[in-house]
C-alpha cells in the first residue's frame, strides 16, 4: 500500500494483513519505489494523492521498476483524482477504487486478482463497478 493518507493505511493494515495476505505500508513515493526495486509484490494500492508525485506519475515509474505487479489505484471522488486514476488504467493499471475504501468490494477484488494470477490470465476489470 503506498498512501500518505493514515487513514487509508491504518484501514487497510487492519482489514488486510492476515495468513492470505502480506502488507507493507510506505507513506511515499521514492521510498515505495526504492522497496519494490528490491522485493516483488504481486499487488500494489496506490493512493493518487502523494506528496513527492501524484499517484499517475508513481504508477508509471513503477511500470518501470516491477511491470508484473498489478496496481489499483484508489481515488477520491474529486474530479482531479479520479481522472489521475483513470488515466492509469488506461496505462494499463488493473482499476481504481473510490475513498472511503468498501472494503468488501476490495477484498473481492483481491480475491479476484489472486484467481487470475494462479491460472496465469489476470484480466482487467471491464469498468470499476461500485457495489
Amino acid at each position: 500500500v503506498v498512501a500518505a493518507d493514515k487513514s487509508v493505511s491504518t484501514l487497510l493494515h487492519q482489514n488486510l494483513a492476515s495468513p492470505h495476505y502480506r502488507i507493507t505500508i510506505v507513506d511515499s513515493a521514492q521510498a515505495a519505489l526504492a522497496l519494490l526495486a528490491q522485493i516483488q509484490y504481486d499487488v500494489v494500492l496506490i493512493d493518487v494523492h502523494l506528496p513527492e508525485m501524484n499517484g499517475l506519475d508513481f504508477y508509471l515509474a513503477l511500470r518501470k521498476v516491477t511491470p508484473t505487479a498489478i496496481a489499483i489505484m484508489i481515488a477520491n471522488m474529486e474530479a482531479e483524482a479520479e481522472a489521475l486514476a483513470r488515466e492509469a488504467v488506461r496505462n494499463t493499471a488493473y482499476t481504481f477504487i473510490h475513498k472511503p475504501i468498501n472494503l468488501d468490494y476490495l477484498l473481492a477484488l483481491l480475491d479476484r486478482v489472486r484467481r487470475q494470477q494462479t491460472s496465469a490470465a489476470v484480466r482487467k476489470p471491464p469498468q470499476y463497478l461500485p457495489i
